[in-house]
């Protein structure tokens, strides 16, 4: 998202007056949460002072962040009896967490935010029109397959990483027991070949013991 933000403030050719820099504003949606220790699902960025926080260097570039799964985590479909308790951001968030899982059918909030929000409203009508176009549906489709993809590509590298890791912390405790097995021969006075053929470890790193 910086590197996004920071090709969008490169606006103006060189010779250019500052004067004619217009803000930069990046609004980031993400269907994951990046700061669990923060409660809330909008997060804004400014440039400020590293020893005071409170004194911005410029409000020409601000970055937001949506968490979307935050919506869900404060259980709204529970605590939302009426639409009193959403917020215009919430009623937004709700409509795009809805929108992209596909659980819209029959859901009476949702149903209840499109007829009041007119804005809302629109943007369903736009995404209905997007998604009939044989094309549009032909790349969405192929998006949600590699999107899957990738994400099953990342539960397999997970399980290949936690086998590997058991393997090896196996082969290190069948080591450690090995050199502790030297030990005692070596405490009892047994040769070192003996050692070596009883343990597999070589003579140097029974020496080592």
């Amino acid at each position: 998202m910086l590197l996004d933000s920071a090709a969008n403030y490169r606006q103006i050719e060189s010779g250019t007056p500052f004067t004619a820099l217009k803000p930069t504003v990046g609004v980031n949606i993400l269907d994951y949460v990046m700061f669990s220790g923060r409660k809330h699902l909008h997060t804004s960025f400014v440039l400020t002072a590293a020893d005071d926080p409170g004194f911005r260097l410029t409000d020409a570039l601000l970055i937001h962040v949506i968490e979307l799964p935050k919506l869900a985590q404060r259980d709204t479909r529970e605590a939302a009896a009426s639409l009193a308790a959403l917020s215009p951001l919430e009623k937004w968030v709700y409509f795009l967490r809805r929108r992209g899982d596909g659980t819209m059918t029959d859901d009476p909030i949702l149903k209840q935010i499109l007829d009041e929000e007119p804005d809302i409203r629109k943007a369903e009508e736009r995404y209905r029109q997007f998604l009939a176009d044989p094309q549009v549906r032909s790349r969405y489709r192929a998006r949600d397959r590699w999107q899957r993809q990738q994400a099953t590509r990342m539960v397999v590298a997970r399980e290949e990483g936690r086998s590997e890791g058991i393997e090896l912390g196996i082969g290190q405790g069948r080591a450690e027991n090995a050199r502790q097995n030297a030990r005692r021969l070596k405490e009892k006075g047994v040769d070192r070949e003996t050692i070596a053929y009883a343990t597999g470890l070589s003579t140097e790193e029974i020496d080592a013991l």
